[in-house]
């Protein structure tokens, strides 16, 4: 399988820093895929803007697959998938349309731009497998919320952040515990604690961004004192009295 240096390099004109921040949408989006259910392929438009190729892909650990087959290499003509077209072209998150049906099964598709500076560099297509689709708990009603934010976070440019290290790091898991905290005082003290337990837990992240004007922490691959700490929210995001 060729590697998405290779294909960015054969097929488009990015440069070598658009292709250091696919490196790095890339290393922490295995969290993205958990927190949305779904299947993540980004796709980077070629030299000529006729067509898009598929340099990398993540399944979920969270839900079942859309896509069985690796779609790595795969190219697809301009026009034949139009969220990929809107979202390049109008620099937003497309989600109309009804749900493809592939073999029997549903799939919901939605765009995310990838925004580096001022220019749109390629295109994550989110791929829901909904053949198993029920009325989601408390607790996956905060997975999707987190993974709404993320992406419009991508999609505006402020994810990932230029001075991580997380590439360097193992690539963490949803579903090894996650906490969503608003910026307050339960927030200060679990600072602390994160921190304190990443020494143990390198595999560990910690995001900020902000959502109605309010600074929000996310974290997950954590250890088990850290969702405990004092005033952290519970897998169901309920926060605990310290």
């Amino acid at each position: 399988m060729p590697s998405m240096n290779d294909l960015v390099r054969a097929h488009s004109t990015l440069d070598a820093r658009d292709l250091e921040w696919l490196h790095l949408i890339v290393a922490d989006w295995q969290m993205l895929a958990d927190l949305s259910f779904a299947d993540l392929v980004l796709w980077v438009p070629t030299a000529d803007e006729t067509r898009y190729v598929a340099v990398a892909q993540m399944r979920p650990n969270t839900g079942p697959t859309s896509y069985p087959d690796d779609l790595v290499g795969h190219v697809v003509p301009r026009g034949k998938r139009p969220l990929l077209d809107q979202a390049l072209d109008e620099g937003r998150i497309i989600r109309e349309g009804d749900p493809e049906w592939r073999e029997a099964v549903p799939v919901r598709v939605e765009a995310i731009p990838v925004r580096r500076a001022d220019r749109v560099i390629s295109v994550i297509g989110r791929n829901t497998n909904l053949l198993t689709a029920r009325t989601p708990s408390r607790l996956e009603l905060t997975y999707l919320q987190t993974a709404a934010d993320l992406a419009q976070m991508i999609a505006t440019g402020r994810f990932p952040y230029p001075k991580s290290r997380s590439h360097l790091d193992a690539m963490p898991r949803v579903g090894d515990g996650m906490i969503r905290l608003d910026a307050d005082a339960s927030a200060e003290r679990f600072e602390s604690a994160f921190e304190k337990a990443r020494r143990k837990n390198p595999s560990a992240r910690a995001e900020t961004t902000r959502r109605n004007g309010r600074d929000v922490v996310v974290a997950c691959g954590l250890p088990a004192e850290v969702q405990a700490a004092p005033g952290a929210p519970d897998r169901t995001g309920a926060a605990r009295e310290p």
